[in-house]
């Protein structure tokens, strides 16, 4: 009877260890090149949680704070294709590698959370060629919803109505650069 019981008590003694090993184990996916890229948090209080991009942020806001300011908007510098953070790791879009030193000169103290990647357009040639864009595809009585830089895509995107994505798509393809303006469909958006 005694070793039964023994038994029962390594088996949930085995199980309950099991168990708080899961709670703070790696999850997720691996990609083949990096380690597991996500790791399972539920036990921790969010507050309590280290910012991970804490340090990409800092340096995104001395990046913003080194442009000027215009009368509503950033005024970006021609080779400033714009930002975003990816995990922990601030990308900076440049259109020209020769830029590089400058952004990295302003950036070093959180160099090891910066990186430059090299695009084709500048984000101040996407936001003008997108308005003008919107502004033809409106004279053209199709219903833009919204448009906006895709960043990440260096790319401008112009959302215009489902029931005319077709037409308008097919229209952007014979009128507009493919590489540098993309057509989605949506709906409006209704402010509450």
């Amino acid at each position: 009877m005694k070793t039964i019981e023994i038994k029962v008590l390594i088996t949930i003694i085995m199980l309950l260890a099991g168990m708080l090993a899961n709670k703070s184990a790696p999850v997720g996916s691996t990609d083949g090149n990096s380690a597991v890229t996500e790791t399972q948090t539920d036990d921790i209080d969010p507050e309590e949680a280290p910012d991970i991009r804490y340090n990409a942020r800092k340096a995104n806001d001395l990046l913003y704070e080194s442009f000027e300011w215009g009368d509503s908007d950033y005024i970006y510098p021609d080779d400033f294709a714009g930002t975003f953070i990816d995990y922990d790791t601030l990308h900076v879009l440049l259109t020209d590698k020769s830029a590089v030193p400058k952004y990295s000169n302003l950036l070093a103290d959180y160099s090891e959370y910066v990186t430059f990647d090299i695009v084709k357009y500048s984000y101040n040639e996407l936001e003008v060629l997108n308005e003008k864009c919107v502004k033809e595809l409106a004279d053209n009585d199709f219903s833009v919803t919204e448009y906006f830089v895709s960043v990440d895509k260096n790319k401008g995107v112009i959302t215009v109505l489902s029931e005319k994505y077709e037409k308008a798509a097919a229209y952007a393809a014979a009128h507009f650069d493919g590489d540098k303006t993309e057509i989605a469909g949506g709906e409006y958006v209704v402010p509450v």
